[in-house]
């Protein structure tokens, strides 16, 4: 074909997607640097709009670019990342030049990598979309290192995109002024704030105030509603609270606008915000599976959907069930807060959603079971959805997790270090998940949080090892946290954390004595060990109460016994008394109806594979249970029988081997759960305490 021939065909109006044609061209365009778009900006109501800017340029046009304009197919479009394929060679690169267009012309500064790979038909589609995703990353690394890559034609592929950099000279020359949002562009235009106050906008911020999705009405841009998530959760919680018989209208809700307002009133700690960075584990080397199964373009179209809108629900359902305890008690505690027009303000909001990659600001009593539903229900979810898909079946890929990074900390903690803190504690997530995977564990999702008081934050390692690594003379080293964690659809190690937390508080254990913890286990194993067996015994209650407690600290952090012969009488009670039975009933192994009858009275509930085991013939007994581990022990007196708790069942020991499975891999051979709990305790999990009550009716 001639270059004339070419140059006509080009102008021909384009031509429909045919799927049996070859060879066929595969456009794949990704966003240079799209957090550090979104959050040029720390303002909450800019960080909002430039994510549902990005969106509707990544989706609305790039949608209507490929399909109507150009007669291609798209086989994905989310989280700034585009994937089409054409038959016409010339409209595909026309659309792959339009695309690296309409970035700067509607958001001023973001930019996008576009790039365009042949599919010949002898060729594996995945293989295909593999490589125009490693000629995409390296033109971005060209740009990212301010250099021009070269293609077999000498060409540059692309020029190195502007970034923002801080601006070092004054900004107050009469010349010029920099933007006040973001420190480091100029500033182009200016606008009276709220406080009356002059405020400097960049050309890319100003343009984040002043747009409007297509379509949405003045009220719908009054609510606060960005991104396509937001109305959707808006209509489920609604739709929650009407099932509990609250009935509240729609247009009443409203989503905060600024960081402050996140947190006004609601928040436990005072003032404080809880953020969560959010991604999928391991989906990057699913292309290998995917060509590995000899994948088609519906395959993969049919997977890149599956989890776009597995991430959507499950934000939605988690977003939904743990504000609804929140809601349900403000409401019913007529403190549901709301501004003049009757809004009720929801104490959550979403920055970023974009195929696996979730980022959220909320209370910061809600933010940890947050991000524990939601990597929870996006296994299930997915596992429910791959059911149904006969592509993701057939492609036979590994379970979907998903593992996240929870900070909290005051909401005047500078946004950027919520973001990088979130990103780092992230990344020890996923090691964590990738470490149970690799050790044939099962596939897990993974949580790690930090709590930030004070006001500012060294690198996440070096706080870990000041403040939670201990090594004292001649003993091992002690880690004291037990993050990260894993959560999964059937095992949940941080929902164990979590419950300990409201048993702990349910069994009326003090604010002061939960703190004394802390220094507690920073006092070596021996002394720790000997300190809490005092902090225990003092704790508010009957004997009943301490049991209770120890037996859900043990059995939901997997706390083994403690064997210290040296304090074994020393806190050794007496539950209660009895007149003595028959002592030939208790050598014969029998428990006697008077015994069973007595602790029933007292709420004691023995197993039903309980019996007698002689401890010393005619004087002293325990009550055992089919492991042969006494629940209490019998001691005679005289004419009296003494029932006690023996120390060593009773007590939990704060010093604990790691023993959860693949650990010795993770962490130092010593770790405790318990400061986590301790840190922990300040911050109400209404949803812990539901699920408490609900299992106990």
């Amino acid at each position: 074909m001639s270059q004339q021939e070419k140059k006509d065909k080009c102008i021909q109006q384009s031509e429909l997607y045919d799927e049996k044609k070859f060879p066929k061209y595969v456009l794949v365009a990704d966003v240079n640097k799209i957090k550090n778009y979104i959050f040029a900006s720390v303002r909450l109501r800019h960080i909002v709009n430039a994510s549902a800017l990005l969106a509707y340029v990544n989706e609305t046009l790039t949608r209507d670019l490929v399909k109507k304009k150009y007669g291609g197919k798209i086989i994905f479009t989310g989280g700034g990342v585009t994937q089409a394929i054409f038959t016409n060679e010339c409209q595909a690169e026309k659309c792959r030049k339009r695309l690296e267009e309409i970035y700067p012309e509607y958001t001023k500064t973001a930019t996008t990598v576009a790039h365009l790979e042949t599919w010949e038909k002898d060729e594996e589609f995945v293989d295909v979309i593999r490589r125009a995703l490693r000629k995409v990353r390296q033109k971005k690394d060209a740009a990212t290192v301010d250099s021009e890559a070269k293609n077999e034609d000498s060409k540059p592929l692309i020029r190195s995109q502007p970034t923002f950099e801080p601006i070092t000279f004054s900004s107050g020359s009469p010349f010029f002024r920099i933007c006040s949002q973001t420190g480091k562009e100029f500033a182009t235009r200016w606008a009276t704030g709220p406080d009356g106050d002059r405020q400097e906008f960049g050309e890319s911020v100003w343009t984040q105030q002043v747009w409007r999705p297509k379509g949405k009405d003045e009220v719908d841009f009054d609510r606060g509603e960005r991104l396509k998530v937001d109305p959707k959760l808006r209509e489920r919680i609604a739709e929650a609270l009407k099932a509990q018989g609250i009935e509240i209208e729609l247009s009443r809700f409203k989503y905060a606008t600024d960081f402050e307002k996140v947190t006004k009133d609601a928040a436990k700690p005072q003032n404080y915000l809880g953020f969560m960075d959010a991604d999928g584990n391991g989906f990057g080397n699913m292309l290998s599976k995917l060509a590995d199964a000899h994948a088609t373009e519906e395959d993969y179209e049919a997977f890149s959907n599956l989890l776009e809108e597995t991430t959507r629900k499950a934000y939605i359902e988690a977003s939904a069930k743990v504000l609804m305890p929140f809601l349900r008690e403000q409401i019913n505690r007529n403190q549901i807060k709301v501004d003049g027009q009757g809004s009720i303000r929801l104490p959550i909001r979403l920055l970023i959603l974009g195929g696996d990659d979730v980022l959220v600001v909320t209370l910061p009593q809600l933010v940890l079971p947050l991000a524990n539903e939601f990597c929870r229900l996006f296994q299930e979810i997915s596992n429910q959805k791959r059911q149904c898909s006969t592509q993701i079946v057939r492609t036979k890929l590994d379970t979907f997790t998903m593992s996240a990074g929870v900070v909290i900390a005051h909401h005047g903690f500078p946004f950027l270090s919520f973001q990088r803190l979130g990103n780092r504690l992230l990344k020890s997530a996923k090691k964590r998940a990738w470490a149970a995977r690799r050790d044939e564990e099962g596939f897990y999702g993974s949580v790690d949080f930090q709590i930030i008081t004070a006001s500012g934050a060294e690198d996440l390692k070096t706080l870990r090892e000041e403040v939670y690594q201990i090594k004292y003379e001649g003993e091992l080293e002690i880690t004291l946290t037990g993050r990260p964690y894993l959560v999964s659809d059937k095992e949940d190690e941080l929902r164990y954390l979590r419950h300990t937390v409201a048993r702990m508080k349910a069994a009326g254990i003090s604010r002061r004595q939960i703190k004394a913890l802390h220094d507690i286990l920073r006092r070596g194993e021996k002394r720790g060990y000997i300190d809490f067996l005092r902090w225990f015994s003092q704790l508010k209650g009957q004997p009943v109460s301490q049991g209770r407690l120890a037996v859900q600290l043990r059995e939901h952090l997997e706390i083994p016994l403690a064997q210290k012969e040296i304090v074994r009488d020393l806190f050794r009670k007496s539950l209660f008394t009895i007149p003595l039975a028959n002592v030939a009933d208790f050598d014969k192994g029998a428990i006697p109806d008077e015994l069973q009858k007595a602790l029933e009275e007292r709420e004691f509930t023995l197993p039903d594979d309980a019996k007698i085991a002689i401890q010393k013939k005619g004087d002293r007994w325990a009550i055992v249970d089919k492991n042969q581990s006494p629940l209490y022990i019998l001691q005679k007196e005289v004419d009296w029988l003494h029932i006690l708790h023996d120390v060593d069942t009773l007590l939990p020991s704060p010093w604990i081997e790691d023993s959860r499975p693949g650990m010795k891999h993770h962490s130092p051979k010593h770790y405790t759960p318990l400061l986590d709990a301790v840190e922990l305790s300040d911050i109400p999990d209404n949803l812990a305490k539901s699920e408490i009550n609900r299992r106990e009716e």
